[in-house]
């Protein structure tokens, strides 16, 4: 938002007109290169959460009869458990990336295009 802000405030001219745009494209994919290191670590903590929950069931206690659900069952997708969310990620990240580029479109339109 704040490199569309500065996009349509800031009339950038000649090579720099895309310079927001150019910036939001390394932001978005940084940032989604951070999602998907966290998906990651989430994933790994879930598959530690199945191996625990198993260890415990070696032992004498289950787990799943306490919590009322099937650990390995409920983490069985994987990465794609929270598949829902990375793809709402995804859209802010394309939104946030198309933004900055709207006032370039517009101020290519010249007063005499929109007739």
């Amino acid at each position: 938002m704040g490199l569309a802000t500065a996009a349509a405030a800031i009339p950038f001219e000649g090579a720099f007109d895309l310079l927001p745009f150019v910036l939001a494209v390394l932001v978005a994919l940084v940032s989604w290169l951070l999602v998907l290191h966290y998906n990651r670590r989430t994933t790994g903590a879930r598959n530690d959460a199945k191996h625990l929950v198993c260890q415990m069931k070696q032992k004498g206690i289950d787990y799943d009869s306490i919590l009322g659900t099937n650990v390995a069952s409920e983490y069985s997708k994987g990465s794609e458990y929270d598949k829902q969310e990375l793809t709402l990620f995804m859209i802010i990240l394309i939104g946030s990336v198309l933004l900055p580029l709207l006032p370039v479109i517009f101020r290519a339109m010249s007063p005499g295009d929109l007739d």
